[in-house]
């Protein structure tokens, strides 16, 4: 969450029980609580997510792999259909 304030992220989606300690750091480090979002399911915080972005926005999805916040990743795509060309998975495109 502090890390996330120190590189002037304008707004802050965590997601699951962990995630609001991190939350939580993060509005202890300045960052507006009308910017900082905590949320306990992933498919929440994906229709939340749709909502607010707009053309333009860089989006980062940061998560362990159980989170699976790859669902999220591929509603906020232009072309869903071909996720699996696009996204960068550790699984599948990194070595080790």
């Amino acid at each position: 969450g502090r890390a996330a304030v120190d590189c002037g992220i304008d707004y802050l989606v965590f997601v699951g029980e962990l995630m609001g300690e991190a939350h939580r750091a993060a509005l202890a480090a300045g960052h507006p609580k009308e910017q900082a979002f905590h949320f306990s399911k992933v498919e929440d915080a994906g229709r939340f997510v749709q909502e607010k972005i707009h053309k333009g926005d860089a989006v980062l999805v940061k998560a362990s792999r159980g989170m699976k916040l790859e669902r999220v990743t591929k509603e906020l795509m232009a072309d869903p259909m071909n996720a699996d060309q696009l996204l960068v998975s550790v699984e599948k495109d990194w070595k080790y």
